[in-house]
């Protein structure tokens, strides 16, 4: 079964764009600082404020079990965009709810670990990374949007 509509494809939409607008920040924060590509890793920094990338992926609290959020980010954003395309693509209705049911909990527990590194960053690092931001803000529209289209085709099914 397909949903129909424009409000479903728009929503298909959203989270396909929002998913490249993270992996491409979280792309440009693993060249700089994952390969130390140091033209990319200076554009990071604007000097005399609260923004600079450096510190907050150079930071104490930038790994998550050795490993740097920013993999993490690659991750998350790679299968949401993934399972956007599988969506998109099914025919079977039952291989289309489960895979929305996996965006809205995926891009929930995003969320969740979004506003924590927005915390971190704010509270314990005293520095705002610009692309992390994209990032934290695309997790936010990403799961906004999993809970629209979720609410969408809920109404399909009954």
């Amino acid at each position: 079964m397909r949903y129909k509509g424009k409000d479903v494809s728009l929503y298909l939409y959203v989270l396909a764009a929002f998913a490249a607008v993270g992996l491409a920040s979280m792309a440009y924060l693993y060249l700089g600082f994952g390969l130390g590509i140091n033209a990319i890793s200076n554009s990071c920094t604007i000097y005399s404020t609260p923004f600079d990338c450096g510190n907050v992926v150079t930071s104490q609290y930038s790994t998550f079990l050795g490993i740097d959020w920013y993999y993490y980010g690659i991750a998350f954003f790679s299968a949401i965009l993934a399972a956007t395309v599988a969506f998109w693509l099914s025919d079977i209705k039952r291989t289309k709810e489960r895979i929305l049911y996996a965006i809205v909990a995926v891009s929930g527990a995003g969320a969740f670990v979004a506003a924590y590194l927005i915390y971190t960053e704010l509270f314990r690092i005293h520095y705002i990374c610009e692309f992390c931001t994209v990032g934290h803000a695309s997790i936010f529209i990403i799961f906004a949007a999993s809970l629209l289209l979720a609410e969408k085709t809920r109404h399909h099914r009954e």
